[in-house]
């Protein structure tokens, strides 16, 4: 027989898939999955697609070029709300994904694969709002945090077994395939959420969280897509254009996000720079492993990229422990935690690195993957409680901004310390030591700004969520 506590807690996952909530819970689920393996899908053909069309130049755009398109469409996301409600924006948001893989699927030249993925990534980046709405509108607070360890697995799946079937299906049907099997799982994903997609959501925002006048959204858009073309192809007239780009989109930034989020003032814009540090800190990392495991360490590919199957298996675990923490503690503290384990991973990490034991770093990492787990979804079920009431999708494209902008950042920064390392003939271990120590630094900054998180319990009273 269950203890009164483990009961409780069974029930609360069975609320998850019955009633009105088991058709939004499986296609936010089967959504979420189709994106990860669309994105993982990318990254293991992506060798085959620059064999057959050519353009290994084009190498680093087709993988940045879905998250920058990510970056210009979130701050646009909640005027296509106002203009069309949530239901056509939802739906103008999947046309664009699918558009965007005809493209890929039937590109003939690189530069049209790349398009097809600007075009996949506005399409996705706008869902992750519109659908982190429907997930504030539909859940009770109580359950967010079980929704979004539910969603972990949807990523963790699909990072195990998507690689291997993009490598599979690209070296028996072509690398096409790869892409065009997975479009059909579109059309199930949408016909589960369909009656979720309530149409209230038109209308002017609340004032506290209006979004940016529309020539700071354009600004923001042309300077992000400019830095873009003259980081990935880059020339002698390109390069002076890097740093007047940065500072207009910098200067958009500020009139984007609340004021406030560079400071990390209490609130909703300690909830976005908290968001914004730990993806930076997360990401910086664990992009340059798998370089430090093959080029210094001297490992395989193969045995390398297990210490990303560790930190993937580990967040998950993480993110599955705080929907239990988050019965009995308040979100902020899950959060805090959560980042004391990531910096006492990346310490780990630097210890490895600097003593050349591998073993170490692969541990380590797996204690910040624990530990990003653990904040990753008490930060996001904070983003969603402080969201204003029929306005979500502006505050919750404010947050998934910082967190996009978090997870460019953070591996920006490392470059740089890698690049400045190698042009002074310090190697790249001692480029990564000098960048993950930054990171350590990223952590220090997340702490603090852990502290003015709201004190949000998930155990408080609430009204229910709604019906359909």
């Amino acid at each position: 027989m269950a203890a009164p506590g483990e009961e409780s807690a069974i029930l609360g996952w069975r609320e998850l898939v019955v009633g009105g909530l088991a058709r939004t819970t499986a296609g936010l689920l089967l959504m979420e999955s189709l994106v990860a393996v669309q994105v993982l899908v990318t990254v293991a053909v992506l060798p085959a697609v620059v064999s057959d069309l050519g353009g290994v130049r084009l190498y680093g755009a087709a993988l940045s070029a879905p998250q920058v398109a990510t970056v210009v469409v979130l701050p646009f996301t909640p005027r296509l709300v106002q203009w069309w409600g949530l239901r056509r924006a939802f739906y103008a948001s999947v046309g664009a994904f699918v558009a965007g893989s005809l493209l890929v699927i039937s590109a003939p030249e690189p530069w049209v694969f790349v398009s097809g993925l600007v075009v996949q990534g506005a399409g996705s980046g706008a869902q992750y709002a519109l659908l982190l709405a429907v997930f504030t509108r539909r859940y009770p607070l109580r359950l967010r945090p079980r929704m979004y360890a539910a969603l972990a697995v949807a990523w963790a799946i699909p990072g195990l077994v998507g690689p291997g079937y993009g490598g599979l299906v690209a070296s028996t049907l072509g690398w096409r395939w790869a892409f065009a099997l997975i479009v059909p799982l579109v059309v199930p994903a949408v016909w589960m959420l369909h009656p979720s997609l309530e149409q209230d959501g038109r209308g002017e925002p609340s004032s506290d969280v209006s979004p940016a006048g529309t020539s700071v959204l354009v600004v923001f858009a042309v300077s992000t897509l400019t830095l873009l073309a003259v980081l990935t192809a880059p020339g002698r007239w390109g390069v002076l254009l890097v740093v007047p780009m940065a500072v207009a989109a910098v200067a958009a930034l500020t009139r984007i996000l609340p004021r406030g989020t560079f400071t990390a003032r209490r609130g909703l814009p300690a909830v976005i720079a908290s968001g914004f540090l730990a993806n930076a800190a997360f990401f910086s990392v664990e992009g340059f492993l798998p370089a430090y495991l093959t080029r210094v360490a001297g490992l395989t590919l193969t045995v390398a990229s297990i210490v990303v199957t560790c930190g993937v298996l580990s967040w998950t675990i993480g993110t599955w422990a705080q929907s239990r923490l988050a019965n009995s503690r308040p979100l902020a503290r899950i959060a805090t935690l959560g980042e004391a384990l990531m910096l006492l991973g990346v310490g780990g990490v630097v210890a490895g690195v600097a003593s050349g034991v591998v073993i170490v770093v692969y541990v380590a990492w797996g204690v910040s993957g624990l530990g990003m787990g653990m904040t990753y979804p008490a930060i996001g079920v904070l983003a969603t409680d402080v969201a204003a009431s029929g306005d979500e999708v502006t505050t919750l494209a404010q947050y998934q901004l910082g967190d996009v902008l978090g997870s460019g950042f953070g591996p920006a920064l490392v470059g740089i310390a890698v690049n400045a390392a190698a042009s002074r003939s310090v190697g790249l271990q001692g480029g990564l030591l000098i960048g993950f120590s930054a990171t350590c630094a990223l952590l220090l900054a997340a702490l603090f700004a852990s502290t003015r998180l709201p004190a949000t319990s998930t155990t408080r009273a609430e009204p229910r969520a709604r019906r359909i």
